[in-house]
């Protein structure tokens, strides 16, 4: 059963605006399979291209402390964004190059040594209306040195139909994230695994959800997180 860190039944529970969100999970130490499951969209003034290499990160820290999004950061791993511009695209925001959503690549931060791999997990294009949203599940599991993640996000290719939160929650919580491939009238991509080195023996243990976005306006509203403790 996945737990509930925060919901608001469709619309925000929080907005972020150049800030960050760090909440503990009770799963201790010994976990070795984590899952996150999120509904999302981001909201402005005004409905516009995002430039100047937008961050978006989403996945586990060391403690509430020094997340990522502290000036240092004690011990980071998820997936982050790293392309110039978010597209607006009618009611979402995409990739500029194609017709899928932007990438989310596996980062690790330490300090204030942020580390981008090669290549994305998935893709994910987000909503921009206050009436719907959009779901990212990510999937991290432990390793002896490297973590592997994989994740699975909305892609929409101009106009977003929306997604129902069970449908997140029923990803985040069932062996495989299939059931999120095929509802609500979305395309979906579930991405290749990726893996990335970690050294929570040295950094600190991944206690606590974290999500950061660097943008005051537009801000990042989140309506529902949750996490299920896999192994």
């Amino acid at each position: 059963m996945p737990q509930l860190i925060v919901s608001r039944s469709g619309n925000k529970a929080f907005s972020l605006g150049n800030s960050y969100m760090a909440r503990f999970m009770d799963v201790g130490e010994s976990w070795t399979r984590i899952r996150i499951g999120l509904t999302l969209r981001i909201s402005g003034a005004a409905f516009g291209n995002i430039t100047g290499t937008p961050r978006l990160a989403i996945g586990l820290c060391s403690g509430v402390t020094n997340p990522f999004g502290a000036t240092l950061t004690d011990n980071f791993v998820g997936v982050i964004t790293n392309q110039a511009t978010f597209a607006a695209k009618t009611d979402l925001y995409g990739n500029t190059g194609n017709t899928s959503g932007m990438g989310m690549f596996p980062a690790t931060k330490v300090g204030a040594t942020l580390t981008i791999g090669g290549s994305n997990c998935f893709t994910s294009s987000i909503a921009a209306l206050h009436t719907l949203q959009s779901g990212i599940i990510l999937d991290i599991r432990k390793g002896s040195s490297n973590f592997t993640l994989v994740g699975i996000g909305t892609n929409d290719t101009g106009s977003n139909d929306g997604i129902n939160q069970d449908t997140v929650k029923t990803g985040t919580e069932g062996s495989i994230m299939d059931p999120f491939l095929s509802t609500g009238g979305n395309t979906y991509y579930l991405g290749p695994e990726r893996t990335i080195a970690v050294d929570e023996s040295t950094n600190g243990f991944l206690n606590a959800v974290n999500i950061f976005w660097d943008q005051s306006d537009p801000t990042l509203e989140v309506s529902n997180i949750w996490y299920s403790r896999m192994s």
